[in-house]
């Protein structure tokens, strides 16, 4: 299960509990099928709208839109999906409800058919709106990224003084002189634990 929403540009499998597992079950046993051709297939992930089992491409060029391979290898019958994600693009996606669907691709036995599986429905959203707690940091980006730090805010500007630039100069005072940044940021809240 997928819980909603995902943003575009960020793996599935980024937020925890959201990794797309894939399980390979003999429908009379429900047991995994752990042996045999079927336990290695090759297996296609595609999107569909909410209503319409039939796939769906991307809003602008016909392509897919997944990024990062969308075929994986099930070993002893199951495997993780948390490398793909939806396209992130220069024009803005309105708040779109989508399924993922797992498809088998490697011809198996004639006597055997894999059903396709599906998820329910979660809401995909574009990577702009998403709140500052939760886009990912990387320690080139600028200071005012940091949460309770706005841009052009007092913190900021107290920060940019004491030559803080990005979160590399942030953690850099943070851990070498915490005292020193105690003394900077009046405005700016810490978690300590």
């Amino acid at each position: 299960m997928i819980k909603g929403p995902v943003y575009t540009g960020v793996p599935i499998g980024e937020d925890l509990g959201n990794t797309l597992n894939l399980d390979l079950v003999d429908c009379l046993t429900e047991n995994i099928v752990k042996f045999g051709p079927e336990a290695s297939s090759k297996v296609e992930i595609v999107v569909f709208e909410k209503e319409q089992l039939k796939t769906v491409t991307n809003w602008l060029d016909g392509k897919s839109l997944i990024r990062g391979d969308p075929h994986v290898k099930l070993k002893d019958g199951r495997v993780s999906v948390s490398h793909i994600s939806f396209k992130h693009t220069n024009v803005s996606m309105r708040k779109r409800e989508f399924r993922l669907g797992a498809r088998a691709v490697d011809n198996c036995d004639i006597r055997t058919r894999i059903i396709e599986a599906v998820t329910e429905p979660f809401f995909v959203v574009d990577r702009r709106s998403m709140p500052k707690s939760k886009k990912p940091l990387k320690l080139d980006d600028q200071v005012w990224k940091l949460p309770t730090i706005n841009k052009g805010g007092p913190s900021h500007h107290c920060l940019t003084k004491e030559n803080i630039k990005t979160v590399r100069d942030f953690l850099t005072l943070y851990f070498l002189n915490r005292e020193n940044l105690l003394t900077v940021r009046f405005f700016i809240f810490i978690p300590l634990n």
